[in-house]
């Protein structure tokens, strides 16, 4: 029969505006987005009724209706909020005694008036290591400590006693919290075990199989397992296969076909509209109809979803009647294929042009309608469709369609953990694989491998083209390009690092504060009036101070007479000895800050007067001793709230939270669209260990390496004669280890970083919030905007993401937890008020994600375990590093005992040993603790888990194993009820049920129903399958129940 293109001019009405039907397409795609995401919130309401869901329903609960890996993830988020508490209750007795001791020598060590204390006040440095005199600072002679507690002193005790106690509190603490690891690793095993019990998936009988050959059949891979491992001819039988051919261009196809006969319809529903045949209310009926069907494909996955499906289903056949005319417009206009009677939410884009009054020849009405198809406008829309057959048949004859994969089905459990035990698990172990299980096919052996099989909607087919090897050179590429990216973004931080310095070296006076108390004691000590001595300029202020200085330093002897203070205008007063200046120096300061604050002291110039000269002094070069003197002596003249010194600070956390994110949505964008994962599963836990890993460098690599002093000087020696430019490439870094310094300063903005990441839920759900709501914006009224508006309307996939609830994604939150815990556990040793944010943060993330899932019902896949495990296989290894951060921060401080203690007797017996900085420092007693369990941790990891696990991967491989995992034998044992996979489809006990989709086969899945299930598509599909289907479901009867 010859085909004919319809004349789809003359059933277009001139009259009608392109705005008119642009916009009339753009409300239909709106109405049936919210029809589809209000038909998916009904479904997850009515399955939260059923389930008795709410905010605080139990972990196990959320297992079972939401997914496994979603309750995993709540429990673990509940033992790591009290791992946190327990760190920083442990930190506690530190925190008060660091705050309230000063630091004297033996001579003064029964008056505590004498000594250092550093920080006269609670401030965010005081919680850190920052409040600990450095030994470089006094040579090692304030070696005790007197400690006010509560209104008395307590004390001395010796600084090395201090520092090995908290060592040992460190150490003790850390003990403990491996304990905890340990039990919640087991508890969480048990409790997996015990909810796989009781929640059934079809992936529980299912495989994917590789190493196929590559024209087989799914008759033949059915012949193949069932001749091996079937025990029972009636019960270990294969149910199904589902072959996993190179689909890419078939999927592009039926996609083509799928999209031109909708797009026939919309022609249809154009001329009916236009000469009256049919009402308007049809067309609303094709989209309840449309919106019902897609709802109930969505909502299939829960009990109470299969009986809103059977409503749906009824009502879809009611509305078909009033559909029936629009539709049989579509079936006429081809010839070779017949599309479906049923329309689907699948919109195409849509435009149609009016034709121009009086044209001669014929008008192209559907040119605009083309045009967002992206094909020529000069072929009709059944010849797409038959050359995309063609193409179809094309790739069959040439054989180019060959076979990836397989997933099998197996009709029992057992029959699948015996497969999974014999077989081999990846490329590399088939090398090995036994003669007598290898497939034979096309006079060869062929070397098959096994792993257990996804869920249904898991697997992205399109991708399984792609050679799982391939892919991984993909992700080192994405990961160089990502270095590249970090490196890049390096530089802003070291610039900002650089600024960060220089303004902390410009201190930021306020004169007017300054003048006003000089005036005030010039007005005492001088008879100056106070008239006079405001219109006195900075030369008359310098020459009065330099004239009293004399009369200060009498002052401050008088008080302190074994002092012997040297104040000199214009210069850091002195003293004859370090010794002397740490002992004297703070009660000096004390006296003279409360005699420059009362009234009625005749030296209260002095302090003002010694801080103007300090004022006067060049701070391009400083160094840190020096601006810690000034920032400590002089603070009260200060402008507390200077923008430029304290901006800069909050700004480096700001901007590495910026960075951060920016750096993971460039990594969701690689891999999940230019990386190709078998399944969604995979690409997301790939993407939350690159993202938390990218974070990690990003924050902590980077600010190491950017203030590091000796990487600054070796870089200046090396520019030193190249170009200006070059040089300013320089690292500005003023730290070479963890000293009290980088405390306040790098330690400061890892505090602010991790208070700004306690609101990460709330803004990740707040930014999501915005975005959707700016993309919803676009869609409706982006077109008004010529210079950025095309002829294409996007498709309804693009509608019902951006007018549907946003997503609940696990694997941001699994990254952004490891973060957050990485930081409390890199840092905690030095910085313990790190543990107490990352509880805060963790309890948020709690209650938030509970908000976001539970009361507000935010749609989320079916996790499994592999993210939320995640967690607990990384646990073991930030042990080790807080061990070894620890001690490194633990060691800096040099601590001395006595010999009669078992540590320090130990210390002796390992000093004999040591013949390098790096193991004397180490062995210290404030070290000992913390290097011995960090060998404990380091020997159990390497041998009690690596390497065991390898050699039993290994001998598993070889056949040398006679069992299991724990989990499988777990779930082979007489607990769990044997119920075959034919018999949970015909169930309807509530513990024998299915979750999720009930089958592999791809044209039933969500993903991929709309565009393989319905018309032409539905053929070519059929016609791609041939004979590599192979069922029993409908030999069984129970086909309508999986479709």
């Amino acid at each position: 029969m010859k085909k004919t293109e319809p004349k789809v001019a003359s059933t277009l009405n001139p009259s009608l505006a392109v705005e008119a039907d642009t916009g009339a397409a753009r409300r239909f795609l709106v109405q049936a987005a919210k029809q589809v995401a209000r038909e998916e919130d009904a479904a997850l309401k009515a399955g939260g009724k059923s389930e008795n869901l709410h905010i605080g329903s139990s972990n196990e609960k959320i297992a079972s209706y939401r997914g496994i890996g979603l309750g995993i993830y709540f429990k673990l988020l509940e033992w790591l909020f009290w791992m946190m508490m327990w760190m920083m209750l442990c930190s506690v007795p530190y925190l008060v005694t660091i705050n309230r001791s000063v630091f004297t020598d033996y001579d003064h060590r029964l008056d505590y008036n004498y000594g250092v204390k550093v920080y006269d006040s609670f401030e965010l440095a005081s919680f850190t290591f920052a409040a600990i005199v450095d030994d470089k600072k006094d040579n090692g002679t304030l070696q005790y400590m007197n400690t006010e507690i509560g209104k008395s002193w307590k004390g001395p005790m010796r600084k090395g006693v201090f520092l090995t106690w908290i060592a040992l509190v460190d150490m003790g603490s850390t003990v403990m919290l491996s304990c905890m690891v340990f039990v919640l690793s087991v508890r969480i095993r048990r409790w997996w075990v015990r909810r796989k019990r009781e929640t059934r998936e079809v992936a529980d009988y299912a495989v994917t199989v590789g190493g196929l050959p590559p024209y087989v059949t799914a008759s033949e891979v059915s012949a193949y397992f069932e001749r091996r491992f079937s025990r029972n001819a009636e019960k270990d039988q294969v149910m199904e296969v589902q072959l996993v051919l190179n689909y890419n261009k078939v999927f592009k196809a039926c996609k083509v076909v799928h999209c031109n006969e909708l797009y026939m319809s919309r022609l249809a529903e154009l001329g009916y509209s236009t000469n009256g045949a049919a009402p308007p209310q049809a067309m609303v009926s094709i989209q309840a109809a449309a919106a019902t069907a897609t709802a109930s494909a969505a909502t299939a996955a829960t009990a109470a979803a299969a009986t809103a499906t059977a409503a749906a289903a009824t009502a879809a056949a009611a509305t078909a009647t009033a559909a029936t005319a629009a539709a049989t417009a579509a079936t006429a206009a081809t010839a070779a294929l017949t599309p479906s009677a049923s329309v689907t939410l699948e919109m195409p884009p849509l435009k149609s042009v009016a034709c121009p009054a009086g044209a001669e020849k014929s008008c192209s009405s559907t040119t605009g309608l083309r045009a967002c198809l992206n094909q020529p406008p000069g072929k009709a829309p059944e010849v797409i469709i038959g050359e995309q057959e063609q193409l179809v048949r094309e790739l069959i004859q040439e054989n180019k369609l060959r076979c990836c994969a397989a997933i099998v089905t197996f009709n029992t459990e057992q029959m699948r953990a015996e497969v999974c035990k014999t077989m081999p698990s990846g490329w590399w172990a088939s090398l090995f694989m036994r003669r007598d299980l290898r497939m034979s096919h096309g006079g060869r052996l062929w070397k098959l491998w096994v792993r257990r099989a996804a869920a249904p909607d898991d697997y992205r087919f399109e991708n399984m083209s792609t050679r799982i090897r391939t892919n991984i050179l993909i992700q080192v590429l994405m990961g160089l390009i990502m270095v590249v990216f970090i490196i890049l973004c390096a530089t802003l931080i070291t610039w900002l690092s650089a600024v960060q310095n220089k303004q902390f070296r410009k201190m930021p006076w306020d004169m007017a504060e300054l003048r006003a108390a000089i005036r005030a004691g010039m007005g005492s000590d001088s008879h100056v009036s106070v008239q006079r001595s405001a219109e006195l300029d900075q030369t008359s202020y310098d020459a009065f101070c330099a004239s009293s200085m004399a009369s200060c330093m009498t002052y401050a002897s008088q008080l302190h007479p074994s002092s012997g203070i040297n104040m000199t205008y214009g210069a850091e007063w002195s003293f004859p000895n370090a010794t002397v200046r740490l002992l004297n120096e703070r009660p000096i300061r004390q006296d003279l800050t409360k005699c420059a604050e009362g009234v009625g002291c005749s030296a209260s110039y002095c302090m003002p007067c010694y801080c103007l000269g300090l004022s006067a002094v060049s701070t391009d070069h400083p160094t840190p001793e020096f601006l810690a003197h000034i920032e400590v002596a002089c603070s009260r003249y200060w402008n507390v709230l200077d923008p430029r010194r304290y901006g800069i600070l909050v700004a480096i956390s700001l901007v590495i939270q910026v960075i951060n994110s920016l750096l993971t949505h460039l990594l969701r964008l690689f891999k999940f669209h230019v990386e190709k994962h078998w399944t969604i599963t995979s690409t997301e836990l790939s993407y939350a260990i690159w993202s938390y890993l990218v974070q990690l460098v990003n924050t902590v690599v980077v600010l190491l390496v950017v203030n590091c002093s000796s990487l600054r000087n070796l870089q200046k020696r090396a520019l030193e004669h190249e170009a200006p430019w070059l040089q300013q490439l320089v690292l500005d870094g003023l730290f070479n280890d963890f000293t009290p310094e980088w405390y306040a300063s790098i330690g400061v903005s890892i505090i602010i970083l991790m208070m700004v990441n306690v609101a990460g839920p709330i803004l990740r759900s707040l930014g999501n919030w915005i975005s959707q709501l700016i993309w919803r914006t676009w869609l409706l009224y982006g077109h008004y905007c010529h210079c950025c508006s095309s002829n294409k309307l996007p498709t309804l996939e693009v509608y019902k993401e951006a007018f549907g609830k946003c997503k609940f994604t696990l694997e941001e939150r699994i990254s952004d937890v490891l973060f957050n815990l990485t930081l409390a556990l890199l840092f905690g040793s030095g910085m313990p008020f790190c543990y107490l944010i990352a509880a805060v943060y963790v309890l948020v993330a709690i209650w938030w994600d509970r908000l976001n899932l539970l009361a507000w019902r935010q749609p989320a896949q079916r996790y499994h375990t592999n993210l939320p495990i995640a967690i607990m296989y990384l646990l073991p290894v930030l042990l080790m590093c807080h061990c070894a951060f620890g001690l490194w921060m633990h060691t800096y401080f040099r601590a001395e005992l006595s010999s009669k203690g078992i540590i320090a007797a130990a210390r002796q017996g390992i000093s004999s040993l040591s013949h390098s900085s790096l193991s004397r420092r180490i062995t210290q007693p404030n070290g000992l603790p913390l290097l011995i369990w960090f060998l404990v941790l380091g020997a159990w990891l390497i041998f009690g888990r690596w390497v065991s696990l390898c050699m039993y991967r290994v001998a598993r491989r070889l056949g040398w194993s006679c069992t299991c995992w724990p989990v499988e034998e777990a779930l082979r044992s007489t607990e769990r009820q044997d119920v075959s996979y034919e018999m949970v489809l015909r169930t309807d006990s509530s513990t024998a049920q299915l979750r999720g989709p009930r089958t592999y086969r791809i044209s039933h899945l969500t993903n991929y129903k709309a565009f393989l299930s319905t018309g032409a598509a539905a053929r070519l599909w059929s016609l791609v399958q041939g004979d590599r289907r192979f069922t029993r479901l409908v030999s069984r009867g129970v086909y309508q129940e999986v479709a």
